[in-house]
């Protein structure tokens, strides 16, 4: 092989020249070498794209969808999570198979995101807490300072609201509504005369004690001071305003109890809450409280709730 630069004669197989020195057979790795690099660096974007996708995700920038299903309600449909099981927990009958006012809570799956279905004829009121977030079309969207989301939609003169923490899922949820029995959901003057004996009925008998309820929030708060009592408001719903119930709440701080836990008749105020204080103040701020929630006579437990707190002064609310 001769040398490209100073000409001197050099084996086929030599690197270098043996006159100058010259680099030899250069063409011949440059391609390998290039494409080598081609590799690597192909291997290095696919890699960073896995790793900025993971980040996007974990970071939440990308939801994954809740799934969903039409379901059946018999006056209407809508499309639900899959393996939603929405149970109705409390009504108030007036106006056919739907009723007046009636709760459904979701004990099956996405109860998080999806935790509460309500229709209403009288068109109830948006819980104190619940301040305005945004509207979607005719949906509009109430917020907590908890992140729970309170979706309301008018529909044919009813009220269907979904409470939860995933409104883009409820906002979807609502937008499929379909009445599939106009009668069922009408007021008309028939109607009316259909269920007036049933009305005078109820009109005339003294109402419930208690029906079912649940806990659906509420909050904590003392003063700053160790001697100041605690109080707790605790949030059941509007719709049973006026009910009679009694409430227990254990409070403790490191697993060792503060009070002895009395049960306090109490009733619901127009809201929807209950609220009850401390029989005296403690020696430390709680950091853990169960309530215990019975029907008016004290011998029924409705509902159970357990709330980590904050050994601080101030409201939190859970």
């Amino acid at each position: 092989m001769d040398c490209p630069k100073c000409g001197e004669k050099n084996s086929e197989n030599a690197k270098f020249c043996k006159q100058c020195g010259e680099l030899l057979n250069d063409n011949e790795d440059s391609p390998k070498t290039d494409n080598k690099n081609k590799i690597i660096i192909a291997a290095l974007i696919a890699v960073i794209a896995i790793l900025a996708v993971g980040i996007l995700f974990g970071g939440g920038l990308f939801k994954s969808e809740v799934p969903l299903q039409s379901m059946d309600f018999e006056v209407f449909t809508m499309d639900v999570p899959v393996g939603a099981d929405f149970k109705e927990f409390t009504s108030i009958p007036a106006f056919g198979n739907i009723g007046g006012l009636v709760y459904l809570q979701n004990n099956g799956s996405y109860s998080s995101e999806v935790s509460v279905l309500g229709v209403s004829k009288m068109g109830g009121s948006v819980p104190d807490e619940m301040k305005f977030d945004r509207e979607e079309g005719n949906i509009t969207i109430f917020k907590d300072d908890t992140g729970l989301y309170l979706t309301n939609l008018n529909k044919d003169d009813f009220s269907f609201s979904l409470m939860g923490r995933d409104p883009d899922t409820m906002v979807k949820m609502l937008n499929t509504i379909d009445i599939t029995d106009s009668k069922a959901l009408s007021s008309d003057d028939s109607k009316t005369q259909e269920t007036s004996s049933t009305k005078t009925t109820q009109a005339q008998a003294p109402a419930p004690k208690t029906t079912s309820m649940s806990i659906l929030g509420g909050s904590f708060s003392t003063g700053s001071e160790l001697e100041d009592k605690t109080y707790a408001s605790i949030y059941v719903g509007a719709n049973h305003a006026g009910e009679s119930v009694q409430l227990q709440i254990w409070y403790s701080r490191d697993g060792s109890t503060l009070n002895h836990g009395n049960m306090v008749p109490v009733t619901v105020d127009s809201s929807g809450y209950l609220d009850v204080s401390s029989a005296d103040s403690y020696s430390k701020f709680p950091d853990f409280a169960e309530i215990n929630l019975y029907d008016g006579s004290g011998s029924k437990l409705l509902d159970t709730r357990s709330v980590s707190l904050s050994p601080t002064s101030g409201t939190q609310n859970f």
